[in-house]
């Protein structure tokens, strides 16, 4: 179908502004920052508290967002931003409706970026904060992301010895192959590039890790034993076809995945859910499925 209205007027403002890809990273991550001014109201929620968190390096913040009382399991949530842009204050309106919906628990984790900090110190400051998790959360626990986040989420779930609910993956950067289907289609004048990609990738670690399946999970040889997955992809978006990928691969190692396909939509188009209902519509289905998957992880434990 044709791109959203929202979308198409969004790529008429982006067409005069400067690329990411032609940024400083400080840059960036102001332009990032600008960008919140535009994201509607913030969900009610009963707490708000920010807390540091212990890693193996250092300490690192957080924020819980905590929807109201009887709280039978926790989110842990990484934002995207490429490794190398975003923080709290850029996807806190995103998670408070994610917890507004899901009547979960939501712990944002602050990880170290990119190229201050490269890889793999934001994956592992996310093994870390599963850890911290573990040790408070009431109930079960999905781990869940955006795009960079949601490769971080989900290299996480694989690494970690614990035993996690699920997995919720918001357009997932799952590989390094930058001439797939979507890369040749969609990898010029939207919101996310090919040269953006690089420059991501340029900033997180050298080319010849690129293909670490700690980097590109896609590349993984064994996906087997994985929790249940609910994946979200854009149609308009660079990374659509290693999400698809990710999806079929899991699905063929035995993994139960959860594909929801966001017609009209571009890259990073859920931090609009408040001016797009096809946004929200897709937090919905998010909420659904980490419902299931929190209920079936408490059945098989008793």
């Amino acid at each position: 179908m044709s791109p959203h209205p929202y979308i198409a007027e969004l790529l008429m403002r982006l067409a005069a502004a400067p690329r990411i890809s032609s940024s400083t990273p400080a840059e960036a991550r102001a332009g990032y920052a600008a960008g919140r001014a535009h994201l509607g109201p913030a969900a009610p929620i009963e707490q708000r508290a920010d807390v540091m968190i212990p890693t193996r390096n250092m300490t690192v913040p957080g924020r819980w967002l905590i929807p109201g009382h009887s709280l039978t399991g926790t989110i842990l949530y990484l934002h995207g931003g490429g490794w190398v842009v975003g923080g709290l204050d850029d996807f806190e309106v995103l998670c408070r409706r994610l917890a507004q919906l899901s009547r979960y628990a939501v712990l944002m984790l602050d990880y170290r970026l990119a190229p201050e900090h490269p890889f793999p110190a934001g994956l592992n400051d996310t093994l870390d904060a599963l850890n911290y998790v573990a040790t408070r959360a009431n109930g079960p626990i999905v781990i869940a992301g955006d795009s960079a986040g949601a490769n971080l989420a989900t290299v996480a779930a694989r690494k970690t010895g614990l035993s996690l609910a699920g997995q919720v993956l918001f357009y997932p950067l799952a590989g390094s192959n930058f001439e797939t289907e979507s890369y040749r289609k969609f990898g010029t004048g939207w919101p996310l590039t090919k040269a953006d990609m690089l420059w991501f990738f340029g900033h997180y670690a050298p080319p010849d890790a690129w293909r670490s399946p700690d980097i590109a999970p896609l590349l993984s040889p064994d996906l087997s034993g994985m929790p249940p997955v609910f994946i979200a992809i854009a149609e308009y978006d660079v990374l659509a076809s290693e999400g698809r990928g990710y999806a079929h691969a899991l699905m063929d190692q035995g993994v139960e995945v959860m594909l929801h396909e966001a017609h009209g939509m571009a890259h990073g188009y859920l931090r609009q859910h408040n001016f797009v209902e096809e946004a929200d519509e897709t937090l919905r289905h998010a909420a659904e499925a980490i419902g299931k998957m929190m209920s079936a992880e408490r059945e098989q434990s008793t």
